[in-house]
């Protein structure tokens, strides 16, 4: 339910920013 749902968006989030990083990096 809404656990599920905060948790997805923290890693959607999560991801989002490494993702960043690496394309930083890179």
């Amino acid at each position: 339910g809404v656990y599920g749902i905060s948790s997805l968006l923290v890693w959607c989030s999560c991801g989002y920013s490494q993702g960043l990083f690496l394309n930083y990096q890179r």
